[in-house]
């Protein structure tokens, strides 16, 4: 068979604004990526057809992928790896515990109620720039908007390792043997698409973990999986969710990893305000588990606040290592991985990247904090893309309302010139962390998210 097979279209602008000469897959795909004006100007038609060119069809069947009114999860993950010269694009439905942002509630909602206390309902996260976050006080919680997104589902994901390989390794790296007989099962705690996490308590030392039970028969990822285990036996620091141990039984792996009962900081960037000194608390944690992991040349490249974990004494730790890459000092990567509306414009745009991904996620992800979600996430995935990497960086809302260290640290952040753009060991220093809240003050705030999350 031939191979590097290439097929060339000559397109151009109609008069009413529509491109014609080119497959009718593409255009479908302009529809959801450019609207008809900004199609009008050759300029951005050239690059939203250099955006998805390399996007295959057989990675997102038509009918499915291109709906855009129907809902669904906000941590799907974009995956592009390279095979016999053919890229293509898959989204990977992740853990559905804490995959809908989606609420009915109404735009002028009246006051909520937690733990019997008034709680106001607002979406200003700076009322006084300079107020630190102090004890006893009422969280606020978010005023919700209807969101629409797609939905979709995810091929498999093609990787270098075969299934064997990937099973022989999981072997190696797990007890042949059932969890139960160390630790005693308690309670459900969450399902997903991984599996069943459950929380435990080991029978001797009475510590309190959670165990995943994965049935590897029903997962297309196992790459994924194993690389998550790799990574969580290698590292260890005190912001990164600490691995405890994995044992199989015939085909159902059980990863045992400390259990942070805050859950993760979506649901509380979802459902409650955040003011500057916790947003601050929470990046200078984060970016503290991110210069560990750099130190040791692994990118995460997943950086969101489904992938924080918070523990009830107001610790910070990052997890899903499922997407992180070992590189060398100077070593750059071109796969296109990562959940979209995340992602550094150097990785949409398919140049090489490094280190300096995770930093413009940590930005996106503080934007999050701020205003409750992220940019363009009513937006669907593909539009998302073309306007990362049409726009560059965000407008960021109320910015005169933020301090001046805020701004500068998301500007730091979302840096689209790479050189430009801080390192982690850079962020450590800046003067917005140093404007860091006590980790206990992002307690209310837990409480108060899982009180509305259990109305709802």
């Amino acid at each position: 068979m031939p191979t590097a097979v290439s097929h060339n279209f000559s397109g151009k602008i109609n008069p009413d604004g529509t491109i014609g000469g080119i497959p009718d897959s593409w255009k479908q795909r302009l529809k959801l990526m450019i609207t008809s004006e900004e199609a009008e100007n050759p300029d951005n038609a050239e690059k939203a057809a250099q955006l998805f060119k390399w996007i295959d069809t057989r990675g997102c069947p038509s009918e499915e992928f291109m709906r855009v009114n129907s809902e669904s999860p906000s941590n799907s993950v974009v995956s592009s790896e390279t095979n016999s010269d053919a890229s293509f694009v898959s989204y990977v439905e992740l853990e559905e515990s804490s995959e809908n942002r989606i609420s009915d509630q109404s735009e002028d909602a009246e006051a909520s109620t937690v733990s019997n206390v008034s709680v106001a309902v607002d979406n200003n996260v700076v009322n006084d720039v300079n107020k630190v976050v102090c004890d006893n006080e009422v969280p606020t919680l978010r005023r919700k908007k209807k969101n629409h997104h797609m939905t979709r589902q995810g091929p498999r994901v093609t990787r270098n390792l075969s299934e064997e390989q990937i099973l022989s390794e999981l072997h190696d790296s797990c007890r042949i043997s059932s969890p139960w007989e160390l630790y005693e099962k308690d309670q459900e705690v969450g399902a997903g698409a991984a599996g069943v996490v459950s929380l435990a308590t080991h029978k001797h030392t009475g510590e309190k973990v959670a165990v995943k039970d994965i049935d590897l028969n029903k997962q297309t990822k196992k790459d994924l999986i194993l690389m998550e285990i790799k990574v969580m036996k290698e590292l260890h620091h005190p912001n990164l969710v600490n691995f405890k141990e994995a044992y199989l039984v015939e085909m159902h792996l059980f990863v045992v990893m400390e259990y942070m009962e805050g859950g993760p900081l979506t649901d509380v960037v979802t459902e409650t305000v955040m003011k500057e000194a916790l947003i601050s608390m929470v990046c200078n944690e984060v970016v503290k588990g991110i210069h560990y992991l750099h130190s040791k040349s692994i990118l995460h490249r997943d950086i969101k606040s489904d992938n924080i974990l918070l523990g009830m004494d107001g610790k910070v730790k990052i997890t899903d290592f499922g997407f992180c890459a070992n590189i060398q000092e100077n070593e750059q990567r071109h796969t296109m991985v990562g959940t979209p509306y995340w992602m550094a414009p150097e990785v949409v745009n398919r140049k090489h990247y490094g280190k300096k991904v995770d930093i413009w996620s940590l930005g996106i992800m503080a934007l999050e904090m701020k205003d409750g979600e992220p940019p363009y996430l009513k937006e669907a995935p593909l539009r998302a893309l073309w306007l990362i990497a049409q726009e560059g960086k965000p407008r960021i809302e109320g910015r005169d309302q933020m301090s001046s260290e805020f701004q500068d640290f998301l500007d730091k952040c979302l840096e689209v010139d790479v050189d430009k753009r801080w390192s982690a060991e850079q962020l450590i220093s800046h003067p917005f962390l140093r404007k860091a809240a006590e980790g206990k003050k992002i307690i209310p705030l837990i409480k108060a998210a899982k009180e509305q999350l259990d109305k709802q």
